[in-house]
């Protein structure tokens, strides 16, 4: 997401393999430390495994997508999947956080549109 945003602000193509349909999951770092910090302290965490992550799949087109629509630059170029790439395609992934739900109660809260205008903002002040 990073190279993207940096990509739109500087009105270059953002490269989507494929179809761009694969899907992930996108966490603000915010919503990352409200997860970590109480799992350290609360002794129900102890020996858990808890996923973190918001809990909802996005295709990487709809992520590159918001991206370019928040910087108002750029703009989406499709490509085949180069061999290596598509060698190490992992699929998509949408964590499930469910246990880390029961246990400590927490939930991820800011939305990927809010996460992206946060980080655009950021980068615009770095003039990145």
């Amino acid at each position: 997401m990073n190279w993207f945003i940096h990509q739109a602000m500087n009105n270059q193509p953002l490269t989507i393999y494929g179809d761009g349909s694969q899907r992930r999951d996108y966490i603000h770092i915010d919503d990352v430390v409200r997860a970590l910090l109480p799992a350290g302290l609360d002794d129900h965490a102890d020996g858990q495994v808890l996923n973190v992550g918001s809990g909802v799949g996005v295709s990487f087109l709809q992520m590159a997508g918001l991206i370019v629509n928040c910087v108002g630059r750029g703009e989406l170029r499709h490509v085949d999947w180069p061999a290596d790439a598509a060698l190490v395609e992992t699929g998509g992934f949408i964590a499930d956080t469910s246990r880390i739900q029961s246990c400590l109660g927490w939930k991820a809260s800011i939305p990927l549109a809010t996460g992206i205008q946060d980080m655009v903002a950021s980068y615009a002040q770095l003039n990145w």
